[in-house]
């Protein structure tokens, strides 16, 4: 028997399997929580108090900002190893695959969120900023209003 087509694309098809996209997502495993490490061991000590906080950015500034800043580019770079996982996921239960790609990467950017503004922070302070102008940004931070308290 003959079988006809109609010429055009099999789009029922799945596409190959490609190995670039599974070392990409190897490395960014590894990548990944290296940078996240290196920059919570650069990370200056924390405190809930706004005026010590303060204290100890503007006595570190650039630490604070590097370390903030390899937190962040780590939590980038976590994103093709995070979409990697979930779709070994998606596979085998596509509802479940998806659903975890959706949460996870709402997650990553709600703590790349945090990173930024601890950034900023760390930026405000090394500028030169007044010591209670930066107490006021850490609070508001710190606020009911933002951590939904």
């Amino acid at each position: 028997m003959k079988e006809w087509t109609t010429g055009g694309a099999n789009l029922d098809a799945a596409p190959p399997p490609s190995r670039y996209r599974t070392v990409i997502g190897a490395a960014s495993l590894i990548v990944a929580p290296a940078f996240m490490s290196v920059g919570d061991l650069m990370h200056p000590h924390e405190t809930w108090d706004a005026a010590a906080q303060v204290a100890i950015v503007a006595e570190s500034a650039s630490r604070w900002y590097v370390a903030h800043l390899l937190l962040f580019v780590g939590m980038l770079v976590f994103v093709p190893g995070i979409l990697a996982l979930s779709e070994v996921v998606a596979k085998r239960r596509p509802a479940v695959g998806y659903a975890a790609r959706v949460l996870l990467v709402a997650s990553v950017g709600a703590l790349s969120a945090v990173f930024v503004c601890e950034m900023l922070l760390g930026r405000f302070v090394s500028q030169g900023a007044d010591q209670a102008a930066a107490v006021a940004l850490f609070q508001t931070f710190q606020s009911g209003a933002v951590l939904g308290r």
